[in-house]
């Protein structure tokens, strides 16, 4: 039996073989092997290697990513590489199907229509896209990240917010009884300040948020405040008693 024979009966196996004897494979014995592998992969916890998976056409890739993430099983960037935008996007709504997550290395290489499915999906799902992740949006892709936070109720870094959603942002928190940063405070409009104090009776603000609040909107904080039978702070009577007797 000569090494022709031998490779036949060990393609015929289903187990994998290094990539020297990958690559000398005939095109029939290759195509007779990366069935053999596939079903064989398919149907225990074993994987494709990188050279096996290039090998492959667009749907088996589709079918052996599925499967991939069907067990939670992380797919590295590797693969994502050399697949596909059929391949990567078949890959990025398996990925949303299960409800899981991929890293930065992987969304670098998702075209910007796969880019805003993960966002939309992340934003869904409540969880966090760290700062890695913004570097690989485009200025368009960005908006519609902070945007679609917004909305969401999610939480934000109030920095990264650009200036055309910072009203809209005010708002959003303003109706959901969220707790504003003294940053996001200070920058508030003062009609808006009006608002995020009498939206609930029990609000509190801060010394920092009390000093950059103006005298006519602090009066309606603090007789807010003494009208639900609190007193008031040492400081706060201060600023109270100083604008009672300015009026």
């Amino acid at each position: 039996m000569n090494n022709k024979d031998l490779l036949q009966q060990y393609v015929d196996t289903g187990l994998s073989i290094n990539i020297g004897q990958f690559n000398k494979l005939s095109e029939n014995l290759l195509q007779t092997y990366l069935r053999k592998r596939f079903i064989s992969v398919m149907n225990s916890t074993g994987d494709l290697t990188l050279y096996e998976y290039s090998a492959l056409n667009d749907d088996r890739k589709k079918e052996y990513l599925g499967w991939v993430i069907k067990r939670h099983e992380y797919v590295t960037s590797d693969f994502i590489k050399i697949s596909s935008d059929s391949v990567k996007d078949f890959f990025i709504d398996a990925i949303i199907d299960f409800k899981d997550t991929i890293y930065n290395d992987v969304f670098s290489l998702l075209s910007e229509e796969s880019k805003l499915k993960y966002i939309e999906h992340i934003v869904r799902v409540k969880k966090f896209l760290g700062y890695e992740f913004l570097d690989e949006m485009s200025d368009e892709l960005k908006y519609k990240y902070y945007e679609l936070k917004i909305d969401s109720n999610g939480y934000l870094n109030y920095h990264l917010i650009p200036d055309e959603l910072r009203l809209k942002y005010f708002n959003v928190m303003i109706e959901n009884n969220r707790e504003l940063s003294d940053i996001a405070y200070m920058d508030m409009p003062d009609d808006m300040k009006y608002k995020y104090i009498t939206h609930i009776k029990n609000r509190l603000l801060n010394q920092t948020q009390i000093e950059h609040t103006p005298d006519n909107i602090l009066m309606v904080y603090f007789k807010q405040r003494l009208s639900q039978g609190w007193g008031l702070e040492g400081f706060e009577e201060q600023i109270y008693n100083k604008i009672k007797n300015e009026q």
